[in-house]
């Protein structure tokens, strides 16, 4: 296989039958979400459930994402959420959550409102991943400065 030839066109709908999406959702250690405010449900995927530390299998209940945000970020996080709701707006933070062992790790989250013409959101799906690299890194840069 000759990579150097390999380039990367527009993704478009007629590719989407060739790539099972769920699968790679399902495989991923990142998660995504999706909230269905109107009938207040709140979906996971595996790899989120399993990037917080949660067995489905298992007899512990998965708290609300507030509860799991560390008490020092979880204003900052409800903030974050009620300020793109006011808004309509895309939702982006980094926060530092609690798996259920209770290790904080960090995690960036987005999300993507959908509501209808003159009305307030109703819906609202978006993805997580770990940054706690990332974000121990950073500091440890600085420290060294």
């Amino acid at each position: 296989m000759d990579l150097d030839k390999l380039r990367p066109a527009p993704l478009g709908t007629k590719h989407l039958k060739d790539i099972d999406l769920w699968a790679l959702v399902e495989n991923s250690t990142n998660g995504i979400w999706l909230w269905l405010i109107d009938r207040g449900e709140l979906y996971w995927s595996k790899g989120l459930v399993e990037l917080f530390g949660y067995d489905l299998g298992g007899t512990s209940e998965v708290p609300n994402i507030l509860e799991l945000t560390h008490p020092d970020d979880r204003e900052r996080h409800e903030q974050a959420i009620a300020e793109s709701y006011e808004k309509a707006s895309d939702y982006y933070v980094e926060v530092r959550l609690l798996r259920d062992d209770g290790e904080p790790i960090w995690i960036a989250a987005s999300g993507i409102w959908r509501a209808n013409p003159g009305e307030p959101p109703h819906t609202m799906f978006g993805f997580v991943r770990e940054i706690s690299d990332r974000i121990v890194a950073t500091n440890d840069l600085a420290a060294s400065e």
